[in-house]
């Protein structure tokens, strides 16, 4: 991931199974959907990937929570997420 944001200065193309124990800001379990990572820095010891987050699940249901657009979650959970999902992909 940092190859492609850092020395490409391109994105990473995602697609993350949505799992909970990945994105604990979900209420449940989903298939997955494309993500767009856009930013790649360290942070107390922690790597982060920023990304943009397309899926706002209170769109569609007003009760559901709230789910930032821009985030910044830990690289290689981000990794696992993408590499658990049966399609993944990485890519410019």
């Amino acid at each position: 991931m940092a190859r492609h944001v850092v020395d490409y200065r391109a994105p990473v193309v995602l697609h993350p199974v949505l799992l909970q124990r990945y994105f604990p800001y979900l209420d449940h379990d989903g298939s997955g959907h494309f993500q767009v990572g856009r930013g790649y820095r360290k942070h107390h010891g922690r790597t982060l990937l920023g990304f943009f987050e397309p899926w706002n699940q209170r769109r569609f249901h007003p009760d559901e929570p709230f789910i930032d657009r821009v985030q910044w979650r830990n690289a290689y959970q981000s990794y696992r997420a993408n590499q658990a999902h049966f399609q993944h992909n990485l890519g410019v």
